[in-house]
């Protein structure tokens, strides 16, 4: 849709100025809300390396290398975890962040651990120092949590003037415009009510004061500071109406698209030399970010291959003698971007012919299942192969399963999202997995439940996540969901 004629026009005249302006107060804002965390994060950080530090040279005089490679280790899954727990947003209360730091926290720990576990590293480590540590070290993040509150508290009571808010236009976006900003009192922002052309249930205590012919009025009788206009992309003439309107008014706008109602894959905001730009579709793996997730596979596949490698000559050995054909079953699957790739399992059913394409899920009472096979695909030992193909970069650990050419075939027709699933590299276990989309998909309902977790993956991805996905999985092995 292009943007409206006369709206086009507008930003090309005089009013430009005034709208650069309050673009240019916009930009201060973002500044000074990522200034904040930033600080926070470094005082977490050198108040948790600084006891690290000092605990460690008063039990050994000395910093060895396993030490510094644990700093190292802690900074680097600090700010992921933290990041992905949202620990330097606003919180409603005091107990309610603490008690987030603190699963935060233990989530850091757990995985250094489970690091130190996997490289046998633990000898190196004295228990004694890591137990204080990890306590005083949550000690101090606490207090330094309190300590900003009180500083920010103060300073908004003496500097922040009353701030009054009014929302336009009724809709899902809207209710959780509004809820977002009540919870956030950090923001200053008291919502007086809305506006609405016909009055509709807003069901968030927020009273309605009218239609749009009273805006003016509403706004010097409640003193209105900033106004948030919640409009879908085809109304953007009221838009430019409400806009020329209030040009002359001491009011700050925001335009708020209501998007909804699309089926968004990781959408954001960004801007492009001060355009800003709304991303409805895009792969979370750009830039630093598959460097990340690329460098994370290789690590953790090697590791897994390494401690595997027992399970994985018993089980081909085992299938060999078992039944005849080859050990490793290789199948054309559809990964990231739509392209196809040959995927490697160990073989767990009898050599067959399939007809030309068409592919036969297994059933739990599939009698092409051999004895082996049917232990292997019930512990899930016959997509260890997988980890081959992680290491050639079709596959990364985590996410969504690659399906057959020919259930995408038939999918792509019949659920709206279902080739959004190729946004991101397909995985050897993921979010549909440890939440009960394991198995077969033997109805529309279930292969739809499958895609809406994978759609969920993407729009959350994050290291967190994967790492959290990978401790969940081994626990999902016991279901009996898979054969």
């Amino acid at each position: 849709m292009g943007i409206h004629p006369s709206l086009s026009s507008l930003f090309k005249s005089n009013h430009l100025m005034k709208l650069a302006k309050l673009q240019n107060r916009n930009k201060l804002l973002r500044s000074h809300n990522n200034i904040l965390p930033l600080c926070q994060f470094f005082v977490d950080i050198s108040s948790t390396l600084g006891l690290l530090y000092l605990l460690t040279l008063l039990k050994t005089g000395s910093i060895s290398i396993q030490y510094s490679i644990l700093m190292i280790l802690s900074v680097l899954i600090m700010h992921i975890v933290y990041q992905y727990t949202g620990q330097y947003r606003q919180h409603r209360s005091i107990p309610h962040s603490i008690f987030k730091r603190f699963k935060a926290w233990l989530y850091v720990i757990a995985i250094l651990l489970f690091i130190a576990f996997i490289t046998k590293a633990m000898e190196f480590y004295s228990r004694e120092v890591l137990g204080i540590w990890a306590a005083t070290a949550f000690i101090a993040q606490s207090v330094n949590h309190l300590i900003f509150i009180s500083i920010t508290s103060t300073a908004r009571k003496k500097y922040q003037k009353s701030h009054y808010t009014l929302v336009i236009g009724v809709s899902h976006t809207s209710k959780k415009l509004i809820n977002s900003i009540k919870k956030n009192i950090w923001m200053g922002q008291s919502i007086v009510g809305y506006l609405n052309n016909e009055q509709a249930d807003m069901d968030q205590g927020v009273p309605y004061l009218g239609d749009l012919t009273e805006l003016e009025q509403v706004i010097d009788k409640y003193k209105v500071n900033s106004i948030y206009i919640v409009f879908p992309s085809n109304e953007l003439d009221q838009l430019e109406s409400i806009y020329l309107q209030l040009m002359l008014k001491d009011v700050t706008l925001h335009w708020v698209p209501d998007i909804s109602s699309l089926n968004l894959i990781n959408h954001h905001v960004k801007e492009i030399a001060g355009l800003p730009i709304i991303t409805l579709s895009e792969s979370p793996l750009e830039g630093s970010k598959l460097l990340y997730k690329s460098l994370f596979d290789i690590t953790f596949t090697s590791i897994i291959l390494i401690l595997l490698s027992p399970v994985l000559l018993i089980t081909a050995l085992l299938i060999k003698l078992s039944s005849s054909g080859p050990v490793l079953f290789c199948q054309e699957r559809h990964g990231w971007n739509n392209t196809v790739f040959k995927i490697y399992k160990f073989r767990s059913m009898k050599v067959h012919k399939e007809n030309a394409g068409q592919i036969t899920q297994a059933s739990q009472t599939d009698d092409r299942v051999t004895a082996i096979g049917r232990f292997i695909r019930r512990t899930s030992i016959d997509e260890l192969p997988q980890l081959f193909n992680v290491l050639k970069g079709d596959m990364s650990l985590v996410g969504p399963r690659p399906h057959a050419v020919a259930h995408n075939a038939l999918f792509e027709h019949q659920i709206d999202d279902y080739l959004a699933r190729h946004k991101i590299k397909p995985g050897i276990t993921g979010l549909a997995q440890i939440t009960g989309f394991r198995g077969e998909t033997d109805t529309l309902d279930k292969m739809h439940g499958r895609v809406q977790q994978d759609i969920s993956y993407i729009n959350n991805w994050s290291l967190a996540l994967d790492i959290e996905i990978l401790f969940k999985t081994g626990f999902s092995l016991v279901s009996d969901t898979a054969y």
